[in-house]
């Protein structure tokens, strides 16, 4: 086990991250199900979905699903959770850029959304390192 340590003010942004995620995992084996599929088999790729949905509820398990008034850092295995660590940053960082380059987002608005890219991406690579 190999643990990395989520620091509070980046706690909700990894939980948003990780919802995004698992709503993702849910429409796509949605999708999956009901579409057009003559005489195709979509049994693995429905497990492949579900596997990464699970992957998404046990991050969302240690991160609280909920978050409380105030957030504290969180220890996960970035072993076991590397994967949807990853996508859910990859989500929140996209989502923080788009904040930075809104010309309609007031000026503070856009520093914290910078501030919190940068936070983010040195997170992702801590995460690639393999934790602490």
């Amino acid at each position: 086990m190999t643990i990395i340590t989520i620091p509070a003010e980046l706690v909700s942004l990894v939980r948003d991250g990780a919802r995004f995620d698992l709503s993702t995992q849910l429409h796509a084996i949605d999708d999956l199900l009901d579409g057009p599929r003559p005489w195709a088999d979509i049994r693995e790729e429905v497990a492949q979905g579900v596997a990464r949905e699970n992957g998404a509820i046990a991050l969302l398990d240690a991160l609280h699903w909920i978050g409380a008034e105030e957030e504290r850092a969180v220890d996960v295995d970035v072993c076991e959770h590397r994967e949807v660590l990853l996508r859910a940053l990859l989500v929140r960082i996209g989502v923080e850029r788009d904040v930075e380059s809104d010309v309609q987002a007031g000026v503070g608005e856009r520093a914290e959304a910078k501030v919190h890219a940068g936070q983010l991406v040195a997170f992702v690579q801590r995460v690639e390192e393999g934790g602490e």
